[in-house]
């Protein structure tokens, strides 16, 4: 959003340039930036179909294309590092299956106070 040109960039497609098109709204197609989200958008097809596995900077596998997003196996794996690094704070709950009928999982953060007083805590 730029307030000052009264401009606002979106991602849509066709159909959402006509919405806002019939709402009175100019609308402009950014040509290098459209083109610059398609080669990225096929990259990362390309490397997905291909079983590419990308990590992002923080090691976890990464979404192709995407590496700083990471995937749910990745996300998985940060939860259950962050378990084994921090037992007293984090716990893993299985919270039902996905869309997908695969089984979804949420990491819970304990309140620091209450972990730093539990026994055997040896606090840093």
């Amino acid at each position: 959003m730029n307030r000052k040109q009264q401009t606002l960039r979106v991602e849509t497609d066709e159909g959402g340039i006509e919405l806002l098109r019939s709402e009175g709204l100019d609308v402009t197609v950014d040509l290098v930036a459209s083109a610059e989200l398609h080669q990225a958008m096929a990259r990362a097809e390309g490397a997905r179909r291909a079983g590419v596995v990308e990590f992002g900077s923080s090691g976890y596998p990464g979404i192709p294309g995407f590496a700083c997003y990471r995937t749910v196996e990745g996300t998985y794996q940060t939860m259950d590092d962050l378990v084994a690094a921090h037992p007293g704070l984090v716990e893993i709950d299985a919270i039902g299956p996905s869309w997908k009928k695969n089984p979804e999982r949420r990491a819970r953060l304990r309140d620091a106070r209450a972990a730093h007083h539990q026994p055997g805590h040896r606090g840093r």
